[in-house]
């Protein structure tokens, strides 16, 4: 689900693309495809009776619930270290530090 919101959302609308918006690009289509994953993830952690029962192969069924969140946790810490860095270094406007507020 990520992959299609970030493609959705940051790479469909592009007429073209060039070497001075790979950078910005890239972290859009990393923030869109990071928050919709985390999200579709907890759903999951907070339903995985409901996932057992069902017979669904979910992240959380699959890798457990510690590791999961491990997963998640490491996400978000590199988006933010992305997002902090890309603004630092004047890759992308200021707007990103607004952005990190989201990961929060």
């Amino acid at each position: 689900m990520g992959l299609a919101w970030a493609v959705m959302l940051t790479l469909f609308p592009l007429k073209s693309i060039s070497a001075a918006h790979l950078i910005p690009v890239g972290l859009a289509f990393f923030y869109v495809f990071t928050l919709v994953f985390i999200r579709s993830v907890v759903v999951d952690l907070r339903d995985i009776q409901g996932d057992q029962i069902m017979g669904r192969e979910t992240i959380p069924m699959v890798l457990g619930k510690e590791r999961t969140k491990l997963l998640l946790a490491v996400l978000t810490g590199l988006l933010l270290l992305a997002l902090v860095g890309a603004t630092a270094l004047g890759w992308v406007s200021s707007v990103g530090y607004a952005l990190v507020i989201p990961l929060l």
